[in-house]
């Protein structure tokens, strides 16, 4: 066996190596937050007045590694907090601290369900200074806001939820949010928006997938909303908005289209809204191959159930699962095309003046 000097040197040389990478590596599994972040959080907890279930306990100064903290989460190679998750505690209440500005890698933000708010219970507008959040969730956290423009600062924002926060006073929210191109998920349900017939002069929000405007009183023709043409839009809700009139020719341009709510009703089905909507449907959406709900239950003046279901999406691959057309003062005779949508679960044709032969009862429907 060679036992010279030489490859003994090379041999504790290759441990040395070995080692040194196996600790590198388990640092990067586990890191150590940085120290100016966790004097951050320390200071942002110093804001909360009331945390009677001592959720943030763990937030305390002899506790150095702030990436084992309760809703905080750090990059597993940078030790950078990236994440701050302190959402459906109701119970935390007090004043969101512009300590937050020294979290300069933070991308996800949830202070839903929180009575955590800004000066006078305004949104903090330094959080526009966030230059890398991807995620903001505020809703239903009792702040309002008279000025949203400090959106316009984040670049990056993929996931806006603000639902519940009184945006009565801002006017220009579609023209603000419409310089955010990198939107996909836009949620402002019971936000008291005045309206939605703005025109954009240029549309940016090519990504936007989801948008649910829903329990808003806007009260005007349905056709002048500014969304229309939006066609990456996946997921639309307009319940309880007192929209009214035709629809637009444009929502059969919409072939990302999977779900659109324009009943009474949200779309868990379960909760009323506060406002109704009076529309018609004249549109074709054979176009729209990907649709799998649509609800439209108590919000149409009238119709021909015929025409309606001919004006239904005529794919190979018919995706359609739910249709709800209950109370809309439809009439006619239950077509045989009907029959070719071979994946609806669920018809709800209640209340209606529709007649059909015997076979196509199989739907439960009900006339009044």
């Amino acid at each position: 066996m060679d036992r010279s000097p030489a490859k003994f040197v090379l041999l504790l040389m290759a441990a040395a190596t070995w080692s040194f990478f196996l600790v590198a590596e388990a640092g990067k599994l586990q890191p150590s937050c940085i120290g100016h972040e966790r004097n951050a959080l320390l200071a942002f907890k110093q804001g909360i007045s009331d945390d009677p279930k001592d959720y943030l306990g763990s937030w305390r100064q002899e506790r150095q590694d702030c990436c084992q903290w309760a809703g905080i989460t750090c990059d597993n190679v940078t030790g950078h907090v990236v994440k701050l998750d302190l959402g459906q505690r109701n119970y935390l209440a007090g004043q969101i601290s512009p300590s937050l500005l020294s979290l300069e890698h933070l991308e996800y933000l949830n202070l839903n369900s929180t009575g955590l708010c800004g000066p006078d219970g305004r949104i903090p507008e330094f959080l526009g200074s966030l230059r890398n959040l991807r995620h903001l969730d505020l809703s239903y956290s009792c702040m309002y806001s008279t000025n949203i423009s400090w959106l316009t600062r984040l670049p990056l924002l993929v996931h806006l939820d603000m639902s519940g926060t009184n945006l009565s006073l801002v006017a220009d929210w579609p023209l603000v949010l419409n310089k955010i191109p990198s939107l996909e998920l836009l949620r402002l349900p019971e936000c008291s928006l005045s309206s939605a017939n703005q025109s954009l002069a240029h549309l940016n929000l090519t990504n936007l997938q989801y948008l649910d405007l829903s329990n808003n009183y806007f009260g005007h023709p349905i056709a002048s909303s500014w969304f229309w043409n939006i066609t990456s839009i996946k997921y639309l809700d307009l319940s309880g908005t007192s929209l009214y009139g035709p629809f637009p020719n444009a929502l059969g341009n919409m072939t990302s289209l999977q779900e659109l709510y324009f009943g009474p009703y949200s779309s868990d089905g379960d909760s009323p809204t506060t406002t109704a909507n009076t529309a018609t449907m004249t549109v074709d959406l054979k176009n729209l191959c990907d649709l799998e709900d649509l609800l439209l239950d108590g919000s149409l003046s009238s119709g021909n159930i015929t025409e309606f279901i001919d004006k239904l999406p005529r794919c190979s691959s018919n995706r359609l699962q739910r249709l709800r057309l209950s109370r809309n003062n439809m009439v006619g005779i239950l077509p045989d095309r009907l029959g070719n949508l071979t994946n609806l679960a669920l018809l709800d044709l209640s209340y209606n003046n529709i007649t059909g032969a015997r076979h196509k009862q199989s739907f439960l429907f009900r006339n009044t």
